[in-house]
């Protein structure tokens, strides 16, 4: 999963997103009250800067075309 590191979310496929959200979580403490901002993590140790916003019936995280997958352990965008 690693081979991800430096890409941008819209250089992988539909189904890599998928599989990464599929694993994904958000720090509820550290979301920003007014926009929704927020880090995603994913289970393979990587990040992307995102929003979560509530619908009626889901949590949905949204992550922009430009968003740049990091190592979570280097703690940089």
């Amino acid at each position: 999963m690693k081979e991800f590191l430096g890409m941008r979310w819209g250089q992988l496929s539909d189904g890599e997103r998928t599989m990464l959200l599929s694993e994904a979580y958000v720090d509820k403490d550290r979301i920003d009250e007014k926009t929704g901002g927020c880090i995603v993590r994913f289970e393979n140790g990587l990040s992307a800067i995102g929003t979560i916003r509530k619908d009626e019936e889901q949590i949905i995280i949204d992550i922009g075309k430009e968003a740049k997958l990091y190592d979570d352990c280097d703690d940089e965008e």
